[in-house]
């Protein structure tokens, strides 16, 4: 989820610099080799604005995510410390359900 919520922020940041940087202001112009209209640079910066909301949100679930899996394995190996079991470090905690 994190390299896909990267992925999405670098594309939205590319749309935007795009956007901002090749076609004319006020007509629009060309945008990625594309006639563009004042709208349709418009509806570009919307797209873009939402993959790089998306994208941070992804990143952001992915991080904690993994934090919350560390926190499990680290807990599940204090138990087994604390039990007497021997601990391996690529344990994976038993699933839950």
């Amino acid at each position: 989820m994190v390299v896909l919520g990267l992925v999405l922020v670098l594309l939205g940041v590319l749309l935007v610099l795009a956007a901002v940087f090749v076609s004319d202001p006020g007509t629009g112009g060309t945008l990625l080799g594309f006639d563009a209209t004042v709208l349709g640079a418009f509806t570009v910066g919307i797209v873009a604005g939402a993959l790089v909301l998306l994208g941070l949100g992804l990143l952001r679930w992915g991080t904690q995510r993994g934090l919350a899996h560390r926190r499990e394995v680290k807990e599940y190996q204090r138990l087994q410390r604390k039990h007497g079991q021997p601990v391996e470090s690529s344990e994976e905690p038993p699933p839950v359900g």
